[in-house]
């Protein structure tokens, strides 16, 4: 992926705390309700995407099943 400021390759970073990601309408009986996350930084401009791994745990509850 390149990043959008500079269009330079970005590459997959580590985060130093653990970070999740989660939805405020779904509740736990709904399945998944939060993601870990993935970092990619730019290393000529500094520029970070952040990604959930699962980005379901945004979807409405009232259809959402457990991940599988």
């Amino acid at each position: 992926m390149n990043c959008p400021k500079c269009g330079t390759e970005m590459k997959k970073a580590v985060m130093m705390q653990i970070f999740q990601v989660g939805s405020i309408t779904k509740k736990w009986y709904d399945g998944e309700t939060s993601s870990d996350v993935n970092c990619f930084g730019c290393p000529e401009c500094g520029y970070i995407e952040l990604y959930a791994q699962y980005p379901k745990v945004f979807e409405d509850g009232s259809n959402v099943k457990d991940k599988k």
